[in-house]
């Protein structure tokens, strides 16, 4: 459902464009008002239908041009119009796609824990959903992606292994 009304959207969106493109594209440069249905359907409905509009809709104000007669240059301008409006519409489909890629991959990467979580004011195990206390990195482990390494912090060498404490306290040299 989401995607026929974002198709619909951006179908409106071609029209609303050339019809306002056939009214003011004297008055504004470069046919901004054809970006608009191009970034949606790039957004809405793929790279394809973005490059398919980046290719048609400089043709269709082309032809607008043309069939109202007011395009009075020799025929070569045209082309090269067609040709930067639709590189320049392709390159907003490229950004578009890569943008969205980029996002996926970030939203991939992304695993947030939210909430409460019930922890033992003792010993630090968490309680999960099913009511059983778990080591605070097995829980994180099997909740995110993150990995743990193990060592001891300066305080704890110092009560667990008063021996080595005053070894602890130097950094090690980088």
């Amino acid at each position: 459902m989401r995607k026929t009304f974002a198709v619909a959207v951006w179908m409106l969106s071609v029209a609303a464009a050339l019809w306002g493109d056939a009214l003011f594209s004297h008055l504004i440069p470069f046919h901004a008002l054809l970006v608009v249905p191009v970034l949606l359907a790039a957004r809405y409905s793929g790279r394809i239908w973005g490059f398919s509009l980046a290719v048609l809709l400089p043709m269709a104000h082309a032809a607008i041009l043309v069939s109202e007669g007011r395009f009075v240059l020799p025929p070569i301008h045209l082309i090269l119009g067609l040709v930067m409006h639709g590189l320049t519409l392709i390159l907003v489909v490229e950004l578009v796609h890569r943008l969205q890629v980029k996002n996926k991959e970030a939203m991939r990467q992304i695993k947030i824990l939210t909430g409460m979580l019930p922890i033992c004011a003792n010993c630090k195990d968490i309680r999960d959903d099913r009511g059983y206390w778990k080591r605070i990195e097995e829980y994180l482990s099997l909740h995110t992606e993150v990995e743990f390494s193990h060592g001891v912090c300066p305080d704890c060498m110092a009560k667990l292994y008063p021996e080595y404490a005053d070894v602890a306290k130097t950094p090690d040299p980088v």
